[in-house]
């Protein structure tokens, strides 16, 4: 083969290894965010759950997270998935805000979730993501 064509192909032999490496680094770093968020979620799905369930019995949410264990959850999930978490009744009295703050997807991040999801539209902006009902911040 002249030394034109075995540089061609190694060429274009080159350009799919990087295109192949390229996209198993995409796929790997979207499965790992997806991932990531499933931790969140699965950590704290039985909580949202228990936050409605309570609601819904009592007629009005609970004035902390404290007031649905052990009736309404076991336990309220820790480590490893949250570095803290924060819980609030909004001003209407009827709306909640659970606000999860972890490093799971590698950076600091705010995971917030809300009965009525009614974010605003600055809120809305200065997500990074949403998922399942959270929305996603960056921490500073």
């Amino acid at each position: 083969m002249p030394r034109r064509n075995k540089w061609i192909v190694r060429s274009v032999a080159l350009v799919v290894v990087i295109a192949i490496v390229s996209l198993g680094h995409g796929f790997w770093k979207a499965w790992s965010r997806f991932a990531n968020e499933e931790k969140i979620c699965g950590a704290f799905h039985p909580v949202i759950n228990a936050l409605q369930e309570f609601q819904e019995k009592t007629g009005a949410p609970p004035t902390n997270l404290t007031q649905l264990v052990p009736e309404y959850l076991p336990k309220i999930p820790a480590a490893p998935v949250a570095n803290a978490i924060e819980y609030q009744v909004l001003s209407d009295g009827t709306n909640w805000q659970l606000s999860v703050r972890s490093s799971v997807r590698g950076k600091p991040e705010l995971f917030v979730q809300r009965l009525y999801r009614d974010y605003s539209a600055l809120e809305l902006s200065n997500s990074i993501t949403g998922f399942h009902g959270w929305l996603v911040f960056t921490e500073r």
